[in-house]
């Protein structure tokens, strides 16, 4: 009688769509997106309460939380987890109309010696790649990969959240290198720009992981799959086009 009131127990909490649902999110992952997906969330499932937690350590998972979010480079995730990827997010360089306007806008990643940087901790050297010329390139001579590192000899700040790295580069500090999610609002809007657009530095994946259970609440299934529904094209980047219509 004890096992049968607990497996009912247990199909009840599976079944049912609401009770508290714990999530942990990097704090500018949550302020950018997060929050805005948690309200149409809501709108569907309102018995279900989200307590949300940020955690600066953006590669971070916690057996104690029902849904991770993690922003990680290639290094594949550690743990008893499921994971699954939502989108990629490309880090780009961006600057005040101001910064750009007083210091010259740079046409090639060689003339960033010449600019400040707003320093993040994932940000040492910057590695950029030039992608495959484009359809409209073919009329000129064909050029291979490009790929160039460059390291900043000046650093305006060093930080390590990014939204004040974000900040400092809005008041004309420097040049800083955001995730296109964080970035995109700032472009769209002027207040940043993208420069060398036409270059790509590494990306940022975002995954949605849940500690490995045999039985999962239908809370937890569900806010997983609102997520995916959210980004239908996990190889895709949804913000990368609002930043580069600023690179020139």
């Amino acid at each position: 009688a004890d096992i049968e009131e607990a497996e009912a127990s247990v199909q009840s909490a599976t079944q049912r769509v609401g009770g508290r649902l714990k999530v942990l999110a990097p704090p500018s992952l949550a302020t950018y997106e997060l929050v805005r997906l948690i309200r149409s969330f809501k709108q569907i499932h309102p018995k279900v309460t989200i307590e949300l937690t940020t955690n600066a350590q953006a590669e971070t998972l916690d057996e104690d939380f029902d849904v991770c979010l993690v922003m990680s480079h290639a290094r594949p995730l550690n743990g008893d987890f499921v994971a699954r990827r939502l989108a990629h997010s490309q880090l780009v360089l961006c600057g005040s109309p101001d910064y750009l306007k007083a210091q010259g806008r740079p046409q090639h990643p060689k003339d960033l010696i010449n600019h400040a940087l707003v320093a993040l901790p994932f940000v040492h050297d910057l590695n950029f790649r030039r992608p495959p010329a484009s359809a409209r390139d073919h009329a000129r001579d064909s050029q291979p990969d490009e790929s160039y590192a460059m390291a900043f000899n000046q650093v305006a700040l060093s930080t390590t959240q990014l939204e004040t790295a974000r900040s400092a580069a809005l008041q004309g500090l420097g040049l800083v290198v955001l995730p296109s999610f964080v970035a995109a609002p700032a472009c769209a809007s002027g207040e940043l720009q993208c420069v060398l657009g036409e270059w790509r530095l590494p990306a940022l994946n975002i995954h949605a992981a849940i500690p490995t259970r045999e039985h999962v609440p239908a809370k937890t299934q569900a806010f997983l799959e609102h997520l995916t529904q959210a980004f239908p094209d996990s190889e895709k980047d949804p913000w990368l086009g609002r930043c580069t219509q600023s690179a020139h």
